[in-house]
């Protein structure tokens, strides 16, 4: 269960405004924003080359008085993309400021703190995910939630955040598993060139992968073979073979054999259909094939499939 504290959707501040909270808040802060920000993290040991270095001077007005931890903190600072993402902890600092724009869509809530394991999303940095649009989008309802009365308000806002995170989740694990092989070599061209980052590119092939997948489970009568799915996506078939594997954790053949045997064991419990009819309508070459590849996957044929259903 989520408890929603406090949320803004589409927020515009002042611009180069400054959000400065030396202890954080009692609860988790998520963020979105819109334009490049400045974040500031405290740093143990000195980085270079990497990220500036900033020694924050007690007497500035950009800071709050009551610091008292620790009069001149390293602070690392990060200059972040538009599109950004983070999740403050409890108690964490809060420390960011526009570059010029500040627009962003955030939520203060509180949980139990091993619901993150399962999402595995990062916390207390920054990341970028794909599809900002559709989580502003849960943002906004769950802002609605809030701030209106309704039937099971609590019951809908908990939906709405595990909904969010699993938006969180499924948006950044694709750009991660593509990057762990974008240093793929093959003579083979990946189709979506188009693009003027790395990240929309790497995202693109697995939206060309995901579509392609989709079309190929839901037309399982079609005849498809390697060399038209490596057609469809303008690849090679070792470089193929790569990146499927790595996207959906199986081969193309042992995907859509799979999903044709899934398939043909609904309509044997379902249907009255014929055994060879069920064969041409799941894609196999025919009743043969059919029979031994089932009883592969089941120790049954499948007329005696058929028979304990």
């Amino acid at each position: 269960m989520y408890t929603i504290n406090y949320c803004g959707y589409n927020v515009h501040n002042p611009d180069y405004d400054t959000i400065y909270r030396p202890k954080g808040t009692g609860d988790y802060l998520l963020l979105l924003m819109d334009y490049p920000m400045y974040f500031y993290f405290k740093t143990e040991k000195s980085i270079t080359n990497k990220r500036k270095h900033v020694n924050m001077d007690c007497s500035s007005s950009s800071f709050m008085a009551n610091y008292t931890e620790n009069c001149n903190p390293t602070l690392t600072e990060v200059l972040s993309k538009p599109n950004c993402c983070i999740i403050y902890t409890p108690n964490q600092m809060h420390y960011y400021k526009a570059k010029k724009e500040f627009s962003n869509s955030f939520i203060h809530f509180s949980c139990k703190k091993g619901i993150f394991e399962k999402y595995d999303i990062p916390l207390n940095t920054i990341f970028y995910p794909d599809n900002t649009l559709n989580l502003l989008q849960i943002i906004k309802k769950i802002q609605d939630e809030f701030i209106n009365e309704r039937v099971l308000k609590n019951e809908m806002c908990t939906a709405l955040m595990n909904l969010l995170f699993v938006e969180l989740k499924r948006s950044i694990t694709p750009k991660n598993n593509i990057k762990l092989i974008a240093n793929i070599t093959d003579n083979e061209k990946i189709a979506p060139q188009n693009h003027n980052s790395e990240d929309n590119k790497y995202s693109s092939v697995y939206d060309s992968f995901a579509s392609l997948r989709l079309r190929m489970l839901n037309q399982l009568d079609k005849k498809w073979t390697i060399d038209k799915l490596c057609e469809c996506t303008n690849m090679g078939k070792s470089q193929f073979y790569i990146y499927y594997k790595k996207f959906f954790k199986v081969s193309p053949k042992e995907d859509l054999t799979k999903a044709r045997i899934d398939y043909a064991k609904y309509l044997l419990k379902n249907n009255n259909m014929l055994i060879y009819e069920i064969s041409e309508k799941c894609g196999f070459k025919n009743i043969n094939h059919f029979n031994r590849i089932f009883k592969k996957y089941t120790s049954l044929t499948p007329k005696e499939y058929k028979k304990i259903c």
